[in-house]
């Protein structure tokens, strides 16, 4: 049996279509690349899933290994498990890419001292490529990164067999071929070289010229570089009219962009960009040097002298040099709240294509992962205004084909194997020679003197010079000399330049002077914001004033560079920032001159406006259980231009905005609007699964909350905290609830602690404490009042049945079922109304009606599809497969149950993501394959009991009792039966303790 991955995939010796699987292709393709050698299960699931990797990764490559040996059943070929992955035990010499490796290399061996026979062996390796590699495998990782180094082998096979025939004297052949590979491949300078050569043999002196001038001017237009010094020299030579007989050339290709479509972050570099040439060529030097380890470059100086602009210049110059991306992040460094490393590591992961998901909660997981990421791959990563070595070091690569760069005021010298390069103030020269490209030649020309004095009294800090600079502009009037003048008026305070906070501040005045007196303000008011960057819409809450006056406003101070453009957000908003030593500079204005009252009321203005558009967007995103306690006073305000601002994606303003929002909650706000954003928050935190910040957001709220004795405030952020922790068990859930009921009771607040005992009565339900759960659940619809007016009302029904189903109370459950699919449509509940479908699925199933149970199974998971809720997608997915597995349908059981298990990746902090693995244990059970099974089960077992998942507990023991009779450890059986057995009369489930007496008395007679 052949194998063939030099083209489409290739089987000889099994029937066409043997193998149709998209995933068992990939694996088999991915296998076949090592032939005999272990191929890690991390590049496996690289290979199936990319970024998106299930889970219980090894249990769902286990799937697709599995249901790959069964295509192969009956032929010689094996599929073995190993420690840390899998193999192909075929020999390398079945497998075409590797006859191709062994003849070129052979070829290269007999290369000059017999180029007849190595001509001949790389012709016969060349034409076992049949298209690209692996065509028709669907993976990234195939068709972006190894296809891509594949066919690099490939060219450089061609251009050997290429030098071969030419040094054979045949360089007639070659000519046609060589014509159509420069097109093909128009910036790989040795197969020009080879074609000049070729048609210079041949006669063609002119055109080879010819070829050499298009290369030239290809190279240069579209690369910005120059042909080799190899092939300058060919072109001499063929000018000279050399024979270039046996004429060696050397490999030397142009960067080629790779194939992989990764992030370019980096900001515009500046079109005014002077001087800084020694430092510009060490940085790019420094990145681009060859090395082992990956190169860390610290810009250190003072605020405004550059550092940034320096190190965009240098990113942009070495991009070719990382063609996987270029990720950028303003770290915040000198601003009171810096930016948190984890929270950097989520963007950039995100920004990588690894899912929200999928991105793991603690710091030194989100390093690894971005590590791993980045492995084998060229990214530059620009690390701008860090604060210290401890907010860098979690952001740092591990590849050395990566390089960073890092702006800071500090020199970072603890930062190991870091590399600090000092930039200091411009030369007299560059100062002048960078007015010049702000204010014009001409203009500098006409008052040569007067330009030295300004650059020199602005101390050739480039910050100060912009500043000047940026006011000649706007003031076209303003004469060279008159500003100079000004300049020398103030001298007391611009001597104080040289000492260097004080020159931004000096600088930052005089423009700061030539304003009006609304655009002094506008500046003031805005430097008192702690956001990183802010819309239009916050410009005129701040000051009070319509959107047109705020973008009037704005337009004017971005004209003098006090406030800069940062581009257009996913809503169409464009985003506007203030360099953080104009803020600092605004926020010293302001308190000077804004009394306390005004301050405090132009920053309560905006944070009510993003609270109102919070609420809208969450309206909006509409992804709660549970209705909003606090809602915006000023919503009115703002109602006519939601719609506009919003952009209908309320998913990606707060995509946008989060960042600000939290800032503000963190910031300890005073008053109820911290908690209210956070409240805000819940809907978009659950969707985008972010219950880090969910949380953190909370408790932040929260401690100020109980500083001011904000009761209410308290309460809500509890029940928040409950809503939040019961994916990850009842103790948490439990212990906010009841805190938040507690207190909602004492406050009279009947919405509230009915929400509140919604949430008990499901962390009680998880406990098995069913009872006590109801008695929860009849409270809360009690105190929602009217029937079916409130979701709380609505989700207590929905738990209810769930608890009726467990007891064996079917018809309670099904009325339940059914009365929450008509309130729930009543009142436009579509996620309640998926739900509802689901659970009647659950019921029918119960029942034996099969195809009722899978109608309403497809019913529910079209609803959540379209809601885009992956957590209850996966669970309808589970329970489909739940059903298939049950009637015997083991094939469209295993199959449901990977699309679960893909579903399930997406919501990984969900405790349903455990299901569709525990089911396929089950698979695994039915299918015999007894002792994989026992281990899948031990892990979910073991999970259970540390999320105190009590109910979910006897189902996976009996299954794990299963497994171990399986395996003939039929102590251990006993056991986990045993176990399970007193566990479902805990819970009060007597049909299913009364199915383990059968299976512990069979134990008994077995043995008796």
């Amino acid at each position: 049996m052949d194998f063939g991955i030099l083209g489409p995939l290739e089987i000889t010796g099994v029937p066409s279509g043997t193998i149709s699987a998209g995933r068992q292709r990939c694996l088999l393709a991915m296998l076949l690349l090592e032939p005999g050698q272990v191929v890690p299960l991390e590049r496996i699931a690289d290979a199936l899933w990319g970024e998106d990797w299930p889970d219980t990764v090894r249990n769902a490559v286990q799937v697709v290994v599995s249901r790959l040996r069964r295509s192969f059943a009956g032929h010689p070929v094996q599929i073995l498990a190993r420690a840390n992955g899998y193999l192909i035990d075929v020999p390398p010499s079945r497998v075409d890419l590797h006859r191709f490796r062994a003849w070129v290399a052979k070829a290269r061996e007999l290369a000059w001292h017999d180029d007849a026979t190595a001509a001949e062996l790389f012709q016969r390796a060349l034409c076992l490529w049949r298209g690209a590699p692996m065509a028709g495998v669907e993976s990234e990782l195939i068709s972006e990164r190894i296809a891509p180094a594949l066919e690099h082998e490939r060219v450089g096979a061609l251009l050997d067999y290429h030098d071969a025939v030419l040094r054979l004297d045949r360089a007639a052949e070659l000519v046609p071929a060589l014509l159509a590979l420069t097109h093909e491949h128009p910036f790989e300078q040795r197969l020009w070289a080879q074609l000049m050569i070729a048609l210079h043999r041949t006669g063609r002196t002119r055109d080879a010229l010819a070829a050499y001038r298009r290369l030239h001017r290809r190279l240069s237009r579209e690369l910005g570089l120059e042909p080799t010094a190899e092939l300058k020299a060919l072109e001499q030579a063929v000018l000279r009219g050399d024979s270039l007989r046996h004429q060696p050339v050397r490999q030397h290709r142009t960067p080629r962009r790779e194939a992989f479509d990764g992030p370019a972050q980096l900001p515009p570099t500046v079109g005014d960009f002077t001087g800084r040439t020694a430092e510009l060529d060490e940085l790019v030097r420094t990145l681009t040097a060859p090395g082992e380890a990956v190169p860390v470059v610290t810009l250190a100086g003072q605020g405004g002298v550059g550092k940034t602009t320096l190190a965009v210049r240098a990113a942009h110059l070495v991009t070719e040099h990382f063609p996987d991306g270029q990720l950028y992040v303003d770290l915040c460094g000198t601003q009171d709240a810096v930016r948190d490393p984890a929270r950097v590591l989520a963007n950039f992961l995100l920004s990588l294509g690894v899912d929200g998901g999928a991105i793991p909660d603690d710091l030194a997981d989100r390093s690894a992962l971005f590590r791993s990421k980045l492995a084998g791959r060229k990214v530059l990563v620009l690390l701008d205004n860090a604060a210290d070595e401890e907010q860098v070091r979690p952001l740092l690569p591990g590849s050395a084909g990566c390089a960073v760069v890092v702006t800071s005021r500090a020199r970072l010298s603890g930062l190991e194997g870091g590399r600090s390069l000092d930039v200091e103030v411009f030369t007299p020269e560059q100062a002048w020679a960078f007015l010049a490209g702000v204010v014009g030649q001409d203009r500098i020309d006409a008052e040569p003197g007067a330009v030295a004095e300004i650059t020199r009294l602005c101390g050739y800090l480039p910050l100060a010079v912009r500043v000047a600079g940026a006011k000649l502009v706007a003031r076209s009037r303003l004469g060279i000399g008159q500003l100079a003048a000004r300049l020398a008026d103030e001298c007391g305070r611009l001597d104080e330049l040289v000492a260097g906070d004080l020159a931004v501040r000096a600088s930052l005045a005089l423009s700061y002077t030539g304003l009006r007196p609304d655009e002094q303000r506008a500046l003031r008011l805005l430097g008192l914001l702690d956001v990183t960057d802010f819309a239009s819409w916050v410009c005129a809450a701040v000051l009070d004033v319509s959107a047109a006056e705020a973008e009037s406003t704005l337009d004017a101070l971005v004209d003098v560079h006090l406030v800069e453009v940062v581009g257009i957000d996913v809503c169409g908003q464009t985003r506007y920032r203030l360099h953080d030593l104009t803020r600092l500079f605004a926020r010293e204005r302001a308190e000077e001159s804004e009394p306390p009252e005004e301050t405090e009321a132009a920053l309560g203005r905006a944070r009510t406006a993003w609270l109102a558009l919070a609420e809208a967007a969450d309206d909006l995103l509409d992804n709660r259980t549970l209705e909003r306690i606090s809602n915006c006073p000023d919503r009115e305000r703002l109602a006519a231009e939601e719609p506009e601002i919003l952009g209908g994606n309320a998913a990606g303003w707060f995509d946008v905005e989060a960042r600000n929002l939290q800032a503000i909650v963190a910031g300890g706000a005073r008053g109820p609007i911290g908690w209210q954003i956070a409240e805000a928050l819940v809907g978009y935190f659950e969707y985008r699964v972010l219950g880090q910040d969910w949380e953190r957001t909370h408790l932040a709220a929260l401690e100020r909350c109980e500083a001011e004795g904000d009761r209410l405030g308290a309460a809500v952020l509890l029940r928040g905290l409950a809503d939040r922790a019961w994916g990850r068990g009842s103790a948490d859930c439990l212990r906010y609830a009841r805190k938040a009921e507690r207190l909602f009771a004492e406050l009279g607040h009947d919405t509230g602690r009915s929400q509140a005992l919604s949430l008990l009565g499901l962390g009680l339900r998880l406990e098995g404490a069913y009872d006590e759960s109801m008695a929860a659940y009849a409270e809360s619809r009690r105190l929602s009042g009217e029937q079916g007016k409130h979701r709380t009302t609505i989700m207590s029904l929905i738990n209810e049945s769930i608890i009726h189903r467990v007891r064996g109370e079917a018809d309670q459950a099904l009325r339940c079922v059914l009365e929450v699919r008509r309130l729930a449509g009543a009142i436009g509940f579509a996620r309640a109304e998926a739900e509802a479908w689901m659970r009647l699925g659950n019921l029918r199933q119960d029942r034996g009606q099969w195809d009722e149970a899978v109608d309403a199974y497809r019913t529910a998971a079209a609803g959540f599809r379209r809601l885009d809720h992956a957590g209850f997608h996966t669970l309808t997915l589970t329970h489909l497969g739940d059903l298939h597995l049950r009637t015997g349908d083991l094939h469209s059981a295993e199959d449901t149950l990977e699309q679960a298990v893909e579903a399930a990746a997406n919501y990984r902090h969900h405790s349903s993501s455990f299901l569709p693995m525990e089911l396929l244990a089950e698979v695994h059970l039915e299918q015999g394959r007894y002792d994989l099974a026992a281990a899948e089960l031990t892990g979910y077992v073991a999970e259970y009991r540390e999320r105190r998942l009590v109910a979910r507990l006897p189902g996976a023991l009996a299954k794990l009792g299963r497994a171990r009779h399986g395996t003939g450890q039929v102590a251990e059986a006993v056991e986990a039966w045993t176990e399970a057995r007193a566990l479902h009369l805990e819970l009060g489930d007597r049909a299913g303790a009364a199915e383990l007496d059968e299976l512990l008395g069979g134990i008994t007679e077995s043995t008796a």
